[in-house]
């Protein structure tokens, strides 16, 4: 049985206030310790001694200097002995406070030599592991942002007396945050690692991979020649979305859109390259799934321009901007209007008349489009009735409802709930 030390007799002298740190505690026991046993023997024998007085005196004078002079070299020698102790606590401080990694001997055998060796490898592996959790990402284990631009940033440094290219590559995963909002966070963290696996599957020596963010991925491609390499490399990293994910009992397809910019050409700072990137990325999604897209400048402008209609379009709705057109429908056999056909328009105070090709895959997007959806149809029944009101005879009111809108659990009940706020009959209504 190995028994444990007990903290009994230090808990009993940190009661006291002098002397107050460890070192000092050990100074004054081994003070105490060899004097008052020495000077109590010395006191006795020369009280009971029949020496004279002066003979007393240098007994006790030549015993109290040994006495001094032993004391002294036993608590330098305890001093010594414990500046080990000391280091390893300043160690620990200062990886606390400044992050400096100690430099302990680790050569020593005994007790406190295994206690500076066992710090000094501790700190260095928590020093290690906390800079690999701020560099890499911790579902995938691939390079985060910060280590992904840090790294550009010496690739474009090393390159800078080349004359080749260097090309940066933003992925963003399509239909991710649909798969899942359905699948649960479970699932889709297990699809973001099996991408990652796959991607990182597509590259080479020339390329490093990173993911920057939930479902997007960066790549950057050095000692390029030609731009049929970051084609290549865009046409097998979008190949690899050809088959599907097989998880948790389920098959999950998704796509994806690149964006590509091109050192020296966009620009050489490591920020300006990755931004840029992204703006192609975005182009690259409005054309569809699957794509890749080169940055240019008028890329840029069409992304700024869109992201303002993004922001106007925020607003729209509130602001009574948004209005209906309604197309007639025409039996080819009697000539009669039979029904119209509800459609949407954006008059904005500013850029007047806004094409629905423009605005409404934004709202689609964004998601702004089951509050637009749902305006549209409450207004084009409401229209519906009221020109039954002013004598006209019924006719079917067409509206036309977005793929968003079928993906909503509530959607019977909002339609529903539309008939009865408006009072339109249901056979009046076409969607």
């Amino acid at each position: 049985m190995i028994l444990k030390p007990s903290l009994g007799f230090y808990k009993f002298l940190s009661r006291f206030i002098f002397p107050k740190n460890y070192k000092g505690k050990i100074m004054t026991i081994a003070f105490a310790g060899t004097h008052i046993p020495l000077l109590t023997l010395v006191g006795y024998f020369i009280l009971s001694s029949p020496l004279s007085v002066e003979a007393r005196l240098k007994i006790f004078l030549i015993t109290l200097f040994a006495t001094l002079l032993g004391t002294g070299l036993t608590l330098y020698s305890l001093d010594r002995l414990l500046v080990p102790v000391s280091l390893t606590v300043t160690a620990m401080r200062e990886y606390l406070s400044k992050q400096t990694l100690p430099k302990l001997p680790t050569g020593f055998t005994d007790e406190v030599g295994v206690l500076m060796a066992d710090t000094s490898h501790t700190l260095n592996r928590l020093d290690e592991l906390i800079n690999y959790m701020a560099s890499y990402d911790d579902l995938t284990g691939l390079p985060n942002r910060t280590l992904f631009r840090d790294r550009l940033q010496q690739a474009l440094e090393q390159m800078q007396s080349s004359q080749q290219m260097l090309a940066v590559i933003s992925l963003s995963l399509d239909r991710f945050e649909a798969v899942s909002s359905t699948l649960g966070y479970g699932v889709s963290d297990l699809l973001i690692r099996n991408v990652a696996l796959r991607l990182s599957g597509c590259i080479g020596e020339k390329e490093t991979i990173a993911r920057l963010d939930t479902n997007k991925f960066g790549i950057f491609q050095i000692e390029i020649t030609s731009i049929d390499q970051i084609m290549r490399l865009s046409h097998t990293l979008l190949s690899t979305f050809s088959s599907p994910f097989f998880l948790d009992n389920n098959e999950i397809r998704l796509g994806a859109n690149i964006g590509i910019s091109i050192y020296p050409n966009d620009y050489k700072a490591p920020d300006q390259l990755l931004e840029n990137a992204d703006v192609a990325m975005y182009q690259a999604k409005n054309q569809g799934r699957n794509t890749y897209q080169f940055y240019s400048v008028d890329l840029n402008e069409n992304l700024q321009e869109r992201l303002a209609l993004e922001n106007d379009l925020y607003g729209a709705l509130q602001r009574q901007e948004l209005l209906l057109y309604y197309q007639p429908q025409i039996s080819v056999l009697t000539g009669k209007v039979v029904g119209v056909e509800a459609l949407i328009r954006w008059q904005n105070p500013l850029r007047g008349m806004i094409s629905p090709a423009k605005f409404i895959p934004i709202a689609e997007e964004t998601g702004l489009i089951i509050s637009i959806g749902e305006w549209v149809l409450h207004t084009a029944c409401t229209q519906s009735l009221a020109w039954q009101a002013a004598g006209f005879a019924p006719i079917r009111m067409a509206v036309n409802l977005s793929a968003r809108q079928f993906k909503q659990k509530n959607l019977i009940e909002m339609v529903n709930q539309t008939l009865l706020d408006t009072g339109l009959k249901a056979e009046h209504l076409e969607l």
